[in-house]
């Protein structure tokens, strides 16, 4: 198996850029949610699974900058108050774009039903992060998932956007393969994952974004078919070393880590043509990586364990992580 697309969301539930290479850290992939939509009173971030507009705005990175473009295709620097305007008008109500910042609680406004657009708003506590996550930091999705949910509804489209991974596993194998993993350790090219959980899905992935429609049996056939689950949420647990992010229109994926290049595989990894449709064919996203990274490829190899641990496992040392070539 071999990672066929990487993703960062630079803004929490705005549409992301893909990259071909990408620096982890402690706080997951760099620059992934350190922003959100946030109500400037309060600090509270909103999130699409109560304001679905969000999603048809996207954020990249250009020249270190966060960059933000809304519906109507107008483009502005994420803090600047033209995008404040802008959101504060798609989502009738007063917001800002914040950045986490270090020591400072993170709370999220979800309604008490995530599963439908239902129930009353409530303010959810997040761990004490320096991003707007929600749950664990990386997210991890496998292509064999998505085609066994088609083929429970093929009626519906079960597209990558809808479920918003960091990495999207390319995988010839069938059914949730990537289930199995939870409670393990797997290596994603030169980077050790502890495979936390399972993901649970929300309304989210029912929304209307690009060129997707509005589907609610999206959401139905993952509960009908594995309990809400698509996808496994990780920690990283590899040394640290410094190197920079890729965009996804270059074609070489520099490793400065072990000073050589590895050439992407023709229709392996995101390239210009896996852009979403509400992205600009013109734009460059380019991050600098903060300190304590590893560096991870989009084409890299994906290690899996040969055999599922129990939870109590997470507890022991990482230092011998069982893993098999797939």
């Amino acid at each position: 198996m071999l990672v066929g697309e990487l993703w960062r969301y630079p803004v929490k539930s705005l549409a992301g850029e893909p990259l071909v290479s990408v620096a982890v850290g402690r706080l997951g992939i760099d620059g992934d949610r350190q922003r959100a939509v946030v109500d400037p009173e309060s600090g509270v971030s909103l999130s699409a699974k109560r304001y679905g507009q969000l999603l048809l705005c996207q954020a990249w990175t250009e020249n270190s900058l966060v960059m933000v473009a809304l519906p109507d295709g107008s483009v502005f620097d994420a803090d600047s108050p033209d995008t404040a305007e802008g959101l504060s008008e798609l989502l009738d109500r007063r917001v800002e774009i914040r950045r986490a910042k270090a020591g400072e609680p993170v709370r999220h406004e979800f309604t008490t039903d995530t599963s439908t657009d239902s129930g009353e708003a409530m303010v959810v506590q997040a761990p004490l992060t320096e991003a707007f996550f929600d749950g664990l930091s990386v997210h991890l999705l496998t292509e064999a998932t998505l085609r066994e949910f088609a083929r429970y509804q093929p009626g519906s489209t079960f597209h990558r956007a809808r479920f918003r991974p960091n990495i999207l596993v390319s995988s010839d194998g069938q059914g949730f393969v990537e289930d199995d993993w939870v409670g393990s350790h797997i290596n994603v090219g030169e980077v050790s994952f502890t495979v936390v959980k399972h993901k649970t899905r929300c309304v989210m992935t029912t929304r209307p974004q690009g060129n997707l429609s509005v589907d609610r049996d999206v959401l139905k056939t993952v509960g009908r078919v594995n309990q809400r689950r698509a996808g496994i949420e990780l920690e990283a647990d590899s040394p640290a070393q410094t190197a920079p992010a890729r965009s996804a229109q270059r074609r070489r994926v520099g490793n400065r880590s072990r000073r050589k290049s590895v050439s992407m595989k023709k229709g392996c990894g995101p390239t210009t043509a896996n852009v979403p449709p509400w992205a600009g064919a013109d734009y460059k996203p380019a991050s600098t990586a903060s300190t304590s990274t590893v560096m991870l490829a989009a084409c890299s190899e994906v290690r899996t364990p040969l055999s599922t641990k129990s939870l109590n496992w997470l507890r022991r040392p990482f230092n011998m992580p069982v893993a098999a070539v797939v």
